[in-house]
């Protein structure tokens, strides 16, 4: 049983990114989960996995400072330490995170996302070769079936997946990452979320569904990830 979690949110909501720190209780963890039928051997995400690095890892990207946001997030993993990340998709995050860790697991939905990422150097100086593992987090058969039965890690990490991700199966995912959790471990988010900033919330409001809809790859951008917390029954 975990006593304590530890939550590091960063919120990006257009305008520029604001990093808040929560520490949670033990029934106080976010994840949200994937749209997706936990049987799909593969996602819509497949057919973007080769020009996936070209937006969300690309100059605009930079321009935004995701790539600060990537860096000061992952900034908090300690050498030495055990790491699942979810939704890691192309493994945007891979350069961030520090050398010498124990172990680092990546999982998403998309094979073909995970075959990039596979391609890309992993963390120097790991002790054990990281791993690619194909799984749906809404599911626990599916991560059960990817990772070892009582597997637990330092820090669960997920970058930009909860704008993708529907509502309904987020007490499931976060069920399925809490049991992953080694005691007194921490979940690292950088997520899209609505602005606390009246016009540029009403600005996502207003374009949220037809920026998911053309181009967007269905990702919500205006969705308030504090809300998802209190509705999933989490205490702050």
């Amino acid at each position: 049983m975990l006593d304590h979690i530890g939550l590091v949110l960063l919120l990006f909501s257009l305008s520029f990114p604001s990093a808040l720190s929560l520490l949670l209780s033990r029934r106080s963890l976010l994840l949200s989960p994937f749209l997706l039928p936990p049987s799909l051997p593969s996602t819509p995400y497949d057919g973007y996995a080769k020009t996936y690095d070209s937006l969300d890892g690309g100059p605009l990207a930079s321009l935004l400072s995701l790539d600060v946001g990537r860096a000061a997030l992952l900034s908090r993993v300690r050498p030495g330490s055990t790491v699942l990340e979810l939704g890691a998709g192309t493994g945007l995050n891979l350069p961030y995170y520090p050398e010498g860790l124990s172990s680092l697991a990546l999982v998403d939905s998309s094979r073909e996302m995970l075959k990039v990422a596979s391609s890309k150097p992993p963390p120097p100086s790991a002790l054990r070769p990281t791993r690619y593992l194909v799984a749906d987090v809404t599911s626990s058969d599916s991560m059960s079936s990817a990772l070892p039965d009582g597997e637990e890690f330092d820090y669960v990490v997920d970058t930009f997946s909860l704008c993708v991700l529907g509502q309904e199966g987020a007490v499931s995912a976060l069920r399925n990452a809490r049991a992953r959790l080694k005691r007194g471990g921490e979940i690292l988010l950088f997520e899209n979320s609505r602005s606390s900033q009246p016009l540029i919330a009403a600005y996502q409001d207003l374009t949220a569904e037809y920026a998911a809809e053309n181009g967007g790859r269905g990702c919500l951008y205006n969705q308030d990830v504090r809300g998802l917390a209190e509705e999933a029954g989490l205490r702050a």
